[in-house]
């Protein structure tokens, strides 16, 4: 596994597509599931505060600093994992500190005159591109190498194969007692058509909401945000099939009713499986 090996990792990807959620899986899969995985959103801190915020500081070390000290996240993913999320919005004089401790394996909390040394596995996050960052001189080049021991890009939700597993299992999740266990195949088309830019995450909101809506009911498209008929409606290509598993994906959603299908696709039948062996004969003459 990654962590045993303490191998850098950086994971990119747009938002929402579960950068997270993927750290939390292998943070639980790892020898370190019992130590403590803390989560830093570098976006989210204020750029005055993130080198407090990480290497902590004593007491006295600034106005304002807490009378106790602070011993910093890193500090407190001693012997776990830290997880440095939108790591391209962290400011440079802090990446520069980050750098030393990567190298060094210590920290020096401010106001302090002795380093800590900390056991950790880092692994982080960004939904930006880092080479281009380094191009531009807003991301150090030898942090970027530092973090990138391993470089893993997570999918966008609309390139994913199994999208319509992830909506079902997102379903499940959110759905209350008594509820339909099945959403229908007319709603399940929309949401396998959708562009989804916000990913799982968009996903996920916008079940609940149209579960709240239902009330227990089966799921219907008036159940579904506004903004999502209109989101879909600014991206024309979110409704063309383009390739096989498009199809096969929509198939599978109508319960394999070609017909239906084909009326949704506003052509015949013979059209349509003529594409599909079409499409079949193209896989496999690729492979």
């Amino acid at each position: 596994l990654l962590l045993e090996k303490d191998i850098p990792l950086l994971i990119q990807g747009e938002t929402g597509v579960g950068k997270e959620v993927f750290v939390k899986t292998l943070h639980a899969a790892s020898s370190r599931r019992h130590q403590p995985l803390i989560a830093v959103n570098c976006a989210a801190i204020p750029s005055e505060l993130v080198e407090s915020e990480l290497f902590g500081y004593e007491k006295g070390a600034f106005t304002g600093a807490h009378h106790k000290g602070n011993p910093g996240l890193i500090r407190k993913a001693d012997h776990g994992v830290v997880f440095l999320d939108e790591i391209g919005d962290m400011p440079l004089s802090t990446q520069a500190r980050l750098l030393r401790f990567l190298q060094e394996r210590s920290i020096q909390p401010l106001g302090s005159g002795e380093p800590v040394p900390v056991d950790i596995r880092v692994v982080s996050a960004t939904h930006q591109d880092l080479p281009a960052l380094v191009r531009q001189g807003r991301f150090r080049q030898d942090l970027y190498y530092r973090i990138a021991g391993l470089d893993l890009t997570l999918p966008p939700l609309r390139e994913r194969s199994d999208r319509l597993a992830l909506i079902e299992q997102i379903h499940q999740q959110h759905r209350g007692p008594g509820a339909p266990a099945h959403l229908s195949s007319k709603v399940l088309q929309h949401l396998l058509q959708h562009p989804w830019p916000g990913n799982l995450r968009q996903l996920s909101s916008t079940l609940q909401v149209a579960l709240a809506l239902a009330d227990g009911q089966p799921v219907a498209l008036e159940h579904l945000p506004d903004s999502f008929f209109a989101e879909a409606a600014a991206v024309p290509c979110a409704q063309p099939v383009a390739d096989q598993e498009d199809l096969s994906l929509r198939l599978q959603a109508l319960n394999g009713n070609v017909s239906a299908l084909a009326r949704d696709l506003g052509i015949s039948r013979t059209t349509l499986y003529k594409r599909l062996r079409d499409l079949a004969g193209q896989a496999r003459s690729q492979r």
